[in-house]
């Protein structure tokens, strides 16, 4: 049989439980409490202390005890994807588009899509800049840009890239509408309906819509979440099917998270240069990580025979617009 403050510690734990307190509110003071339960103070101190000694609460001077913020749980590492070792077309993009539409209900918690909070977006400061270059370019900015972008936006982004390690010619950079657009025009650039391409398994659904949109056929690789896309698995897929074209997110892959080494990047290319494939980076999100260093691009400081496909993307693509 418990005690009364025993009993008193069990309901204080459940309505902690079912978020009547939550980490970092303070409890109802021990007179509050000796009164709501009629309880005598000793019984709500031995209360309180108890949980405090369990870890639930923490006591603060002159202040009351507070709920302490829940221990993030210890998830165990993903095994290495096993996806079949077949290429195949690319269906159920349905349940994509029931995806998106989800993004703006204010009812469901965004776990599908890697966006950021407005929160945590420049949005003043982008909204001050754009003001500005309304004001200092307004015939400019009324007018198309054509292909293959702004030369002072191409100069800028050849600019950054060559100051982490990785020079590029303005002229082999092609401005588009965003990343899923780029994947698109590349894709168009190397391969034709029917052709297969290797992706990371998982990968975004994003660049599966673009698989099935330019009817290619895809081929999963088994892909480690922490060093990334199996490098023996893509070799025997190359071996045994005529892959065109191989896409991967080497810097905090969607939706894996990680983020493969310098060295692995480094076989990866010379493994698409020996196969004759290929090989489009997606780099979208490699300005997001918390270390000393941005983590470098597989370009950087690799030859890119076989690689950069800028050049040849310029000579085959039509103009786009907009």
């Amino acid at each position: 049989m418990n005690l009364r403050y025993e009993n008193l510690a069990e309901h204080l734990l459940n309505a902690i439980a079912q978020n009547l307190y939550r980490p970092g509110e303070r409890l109802p003071s021990v007179r509050q409490l000796s009164q709501q339960h009629q309880v005598s103070t000793a019984t709500a101190v031995s209360a309180l202390r108890l949980l405090e000694d369990q870890g639930h609460l923490e006591a603060r001077q002159r202040s009351g005890y507070y709920v302490k913020p829940r221990p993030r749980s210890s998830l165990q590492e993903p095994a290495m994807s096993a996806p079949p070792r077949e290429p195949t077309l690319v269906t159920g993009q349905e349940m994509v588009l029931r995806l998106v539409k989800a993004a703006n209900d204010p009812k469901i918690v965004q776990l599908g899509a890697a966006v950021p909070a407005a929160a945590f977006l420049p949005t003043q400061k982008m909204a001050q800049l754009s003001a500005n270059v309304a004001r200092r370019y307004s015939q400019r900015i009324a007018n198309y840009e054509f292909p293959p972008g702004a030369p002072e936006l191409r100069r800028q982004i050849a600019r950054r890239m060559s100051e982490l390690g990785c020079p590029v010619d303005p002229n082999d950079i092609l401005i588009t509408n965003g990343c899923q657009e780029a994947m698109t025009l590349a894709l168009r650039a190397v391969t034709k309906p029917g052709d297969i391409v290797a992706v990371e398994s998982p990968t975004f659904y994003g660049l599966l819509q673009v698989i099935e949109s330019l009817s290619l056929r895809a081929i999963e690789i088994p892909t480690h979440p922490r060093d990334g896309i199996a490098l023996d698995a893509l070799q025997l897929a190359c071996e045994q099917w005529p892959i065109k074209a191989c896409i991967a997110v080497p810097n905090y892959s969607n939706p894996l998270g990680y983020c493969m080494s310098d060295a692995r990047k480094r076989a990866l290319v010379e493994l698409t240069n020996r196969n004759r494939i290929v090989l489009i980076e997606d780099d979208i999100y490699g300005d997001l990580g918390f270390g000393p260093q941005r983590p470098r691009w597989r370009k950087a400081g690799i030859a890119k025979d076989g690689y950069c496909i800028a050049r040849r993307f310029l000579n085959r693509c039509a103009p786009v617009y907009g």
